[in-house]
Order: C-alpha cells, then sequence, then structure tokens
C-alpha cells in the first residue's frame, strides 16, 4: 500500500490524541492498511505482527505522541496535501543552520501548514507540530535535522 509511512518502531498512539476507530484485520500489514483505508476518518494504526494487533486510529495531526511497547509498530497515511511534500523526519526539527527560518504559517494542521508555505516562493520545508508551523528555506535535499520531540520535518521535493 502506498502512502504510509513506520512513524515510529516499538510504540502505540493512545487516546487522546488519536481515538481508537476500532480494530481490523491483524493478519499482515497489508490488510491492517486495508482495514484502516476502508473507514475515511482512519489515517493511523498501531499493528503488531506478534501480538498480533491491528488498531485504528484518528489522528488530528502527524506528530502524534507515542507511547512504548515492544510488540507493536505505529504506521500513517500520509494526507494528500500536496504530491510535492515529503515527510522528511519525525520527533526532529531543522535549524538555522541547515535551512534558514522564513517565516511561520498556520499551525491548525499539517496540511494547512503546508498550503500556507506553498502560499511563500522561498518556503520549501517546514518543521511542525500541532499549533506550529515553521517555515525554512532548504538548499539541500537532505538537509542536517536535530532532535526535537513532538515536531516532525517536511520537504517539498
Amino acid at each position: 500500500m502506498t502512502g504510509w509511512i513506520l512513524y515510529a518502531h516499538n510504540a502505540t498512539v493512545n487516546d487522546p490524541p488519536c481515538p481508537i476507530l476500532g480494530s481490523g484485520n491483524s493478519a499482515s500489514l497489508a490488510t491492517c492498511q486495508a482495514a484502516c483505508e476502508a473507514q475515511p476518518a482512519c489515517n493511523g494504526m498501531n499493528y503488531s505482527p506478534t501480538a498480533p494487533g491491528c488498531y485504528l486510529r484518528q489522528c488530528p495531526n502527524y506528530s502524534p505522541a507515542t507511547n512504548i511497547d515492544s510488540q507493536y509498530n505505529v504506521w500513517l497515511k500520509l494526507p494528500p496535501a500536496s504530491n510535492q511534500w515529503t515527510l522528511y523526519a519525525y520527533n526532529k526539527t531543522l535549524p538555522d543552520s541547515s535551512c534558514p527560518n522564513v517565516g511561520s504559517g498556520n499551525g491548525s494542521s499539517i496540511v494547512a501548514c503546508q498550503t500556507s508555505c506553498d502560499a511563500q516562493s522561498t518556503c520549501n520545508g517546514i518543521n511542525f507540530s500541532p499549533s506550529y508551523c515553521y517555515f525554512r528555506q532548504c538548499n539541500s535535499s537532505s538537509p542536517i535535522a536535530n532532535v526535537y520531540s513532538g515536531f516532525s520535518v517536511w520537504l517539498k521535493i
């Protein structure tokens, strides 16, 4: 299945911030993803091939907090904001030394943040966390990112 990323290994997301929508077929990763895709509100899941388990989630953002759980992995379905945007790193940010700050935008959602960045010609990267949207101007397609819990880095590639 395309459009999915492994967001966190040996972890789960819980209520809140990602309410459970039910469970899906845990026979394989593909069947769990298919169960999520069959529900319009589903954009994430806790999946375990060993437990077994497939728990469908609705996450309000694409940087949810995680809990340690050695039997599960967190998978997120990327939003259809723009086919140019790519999730570059999670739990990280781009520092000024890698990609200078060129402003800020609407942090209400990842889609709103990307849309506000798209409106600025110098913006080609963002540091995003719920309520925060920082624009970046990167001259490299693989900039250095620093660890920063709760944020995700998105690049236009």
